[in-house]
C-alpha cells in the first residue's frame, strides 16, 4: 500500500501542474500578447500578460542567468521534498500537502521554462490605484500556501521535522 503522505504530496502536486497549466494556455488563447490586459476588478485586480525570467513575483527579473539558474533550483526542490517525504514516514499529512503545493509550484514554473520563450508567464494582477503587488500565477500562489501552511503547521506538529527520521516503509 502508498503510504499517506505520499498520496497526499502527489495529488496536491498533480493538482496545482494542472491548474497552473491549465489557466496559463487559457490566458496565452485570452490574451496573446505580452503586456496585454484585461481588468477584473477596476482598481484592484486585473489579467495580464507578463512574461518573467525570474522567480515569484518578478524577483531577479534582470538577471540573465536567472532562467537556467532557477530551472536547476525548482529540480533541486522537488528532489529534495521527495527525499524528505521518503526520509519521514511520520510526516503528518498536512505537511506533506504542503510539500506537494511547494513541489507543484516548483514544477508548473519549471514546465514554463521548458519551451520558448524560457520565461514564466504570469497573470494575476493586484494593485490599488497606480501601486500593483508584482504579477504572479497559479505556481507562485501554491509555493506562498505551501511555505504558509509548513510555518503554521511547526505549532501544531512541532517535532515533524525534528528528531531522527523514521524509514517505517
Amino acid at each position: 500500500m502508498i503510504p499517506r503522505r505520499y498520496l497526499c504530496a502527489s495529488a496536491a502536486t498533480l493538482c496545482v501542474v494542472a491548474l497552473d497549466q491549465a489557466s496559463k494556455a487559457w490566458l496565452r488563447h485570452f490574451l496573446p500578447h505580452e503586456g496585454g490586459v484585461f481588468p477584473l476588478l477596476p482598481g484592484c485586480l486585473q489579467l495580464t500578460h507578463r512574461l518573467n525570467p525570474g522567480i515569484a513575483f518578478s524577483l531577479f527579473h534582470g538577471q540573465a542567468w536567472a532562467p537556467v539558474v532557477f530551472s536547476v533550483v525548482a529540480v533541486l526542490a522537488v528532489v529534495a521534498i521527495a527525499w524528505m517525504l521518503w526520509r519521514y514516514a511520520a510526516l503528518p499529512a498536512l505537511m506533506a500537502v504542503a510539500f506537494g503545493l511547494i513541489a507543484g509550484g516548483a514544477l508548473g514554473n519549471f514546465c514554463d521554462r521548458l519551451h520558448a520563450p524560457y520565461m514564466v508567464l504570469d497573470f494575476i494582477d493586484c494593485y490599488l490605484g497606480q501601486y500593483h503587488w508584482p504579477a504572479f500565477n497559479v505556481a507562485d500562489s501554491a509555493i506562498c500556501c505551501g511555505v504558509g501552511i509548513l510555518l503554521l503547521s511547526n505549532f501544531t506538529h512541532p517535532d515533524a521535522l525534528l528528531g531522527t527520521p523514521q524509514l517505517a516503509d
